[in-house]
């Protein structure tokens, strides 16, 4: 029996977690962001078989998050948000990777949306205008006041990702390819960098077609080819030159459609100034020398942590929840078209 004059034990409340998951890596933090663990990822949500290993990372994630924070597997969780690469592209999936969360987290607010609508609402911290994203995939999202939006790019790397770091090692890999041919346009650099990474190129194409994560494997060659750019290789240089006219067209295309007058750049390839985005900016300041470009105000999991905490976000359009009842068993938000799994 329990002493009714001993002290009550703290009750540690249940916690908000939120995910931002790209192609290449998986970033997972809490609502106070006392924690943030990266692990590897290789999925996104529009892969074959995406929502059941969706599912399986976010819980390999939640696991090694309550180990950085020196604390138990949450037994609960308050509220779980989930941006995701392909989250915007499948409605469908989303549905079913939030209903899948919601069922396996019963006491939590469940959001699913795409990486580049949480990059979105950090960078611009909920305002109007255009977000471009440039990684291993490349996209931008154009946001009026009004909610409607449009997407230019993120087609993925097969079929699109113009300027991206996989369109960068894809280019570089093929340069690499051609000098090991005696073709003209290949590059003896990156041919070398190319042998280092992977081994005997005659074997090179195999070795990406079996591989389980070829995106992300063909975008990890992009550094390489930063590095024999800076070292003066001319093949190298104009990949870069292709990637940055490839993004300038993809931010431009978002800016007229949306009548934007700000842009917001995230991603790891905006990180290199004299490659990416100096050449990138000097190409969209031609047709639109207006257009204010603004550090960002926050990233995706700042993002996912704001549409967590409000409905009235103009982004609310292209977000997924499932509210658990009083019961504890999760139901469906009633929402946009896009939260019932249509197109939006």
């Amino acid at each position: 029996m329990t002493d009714p004059t001993s002290p009550a034990l703290p009750r540690v409340p249940a916690p908000i977690l939120v995910l931002d998951i790209g192609r290449s890596r998986c970033r997972i933090t809490d609502a106070d962001r006392r924690a943030t663990v990266v692990v590897d990822s290789g999925v996104s949500l529009s892969d074959r078989g995406g929502v059941e290993r969706l599912g399986t990372l976010v819980d390999r994630a939640v696991r090694a998050w309550s180990v950085a924070a020196q604390a138990p597997p949450p037994s609960s969780l308050h509220g779980l948000g989930v941006a995701t690469t392909g989250g915007m592209q499948t409605p469908g999936a989303a549905r079913a990777l939030a209903d899948r969360l919601a069922a396996a987290w019963p006491t939590a607010d469940v959001l699913v949306t795409g990486d580049v609508v949480a990059a979105h609402a950090g960078a611009l911290a909920g305002r109007p205008g255009v977000v471009a994203i440039a990684g291993t995939g490349a996209v931008a999202l154009g946001m009026r006041g009004d909610g409607t939006s449009v997407v230019v790019d993120g087609h993925g790397p097969w079929l699109g990702d113009d300027g991206s770091g996989h369109a960068v090692g894809r280019a570089g890999l093929r340069a690499a390819l051609r000098h090991h041919d005696g073709r003209p346009g290949g590059s003896g650099v990156l041919a070398a960098a190319a042998r280092e990474a992977f081994g005997p190129l005659d074997q090179l194409a195999a070795t990406i077609h079996v591989s389980a994560t070829p995106a992300r494997d063909v975008a990890a060659f992009a550094p390489a080819v930063a590095a024999a750019a800076r070292g003066g290789d001319p093949v190298a240089d104009a990949t870069w030159d292709d990637a940055a006219a490839a993004l300038a067209r993809t931010v431009t295309t978002a800016v007229d459609a949306v009548s934007a007058t700000v842009l917001g750049l995230r991603g790891t390839l905006f990180d290199l100034d004299d490659l990416v985005t100096d050449r990138m900016l000097a190409a969209v300041a031609d047709t639109h020398p207006a257009l204010d470009v603004v550090s960002a105000a926050g990233d995706a999991l700042d993002g996912v942590l704001a549409l967590l905490d409000t409905t009235d976000a103009i982004h609310e359009p292209l977000v997924v929840r499932a509210i658990p009842t009083t019961t504890g068993a999760p139901v469906p938000a009633a929402a946009s078209p896009h939260a019932r799994g249509e197109a939006p």
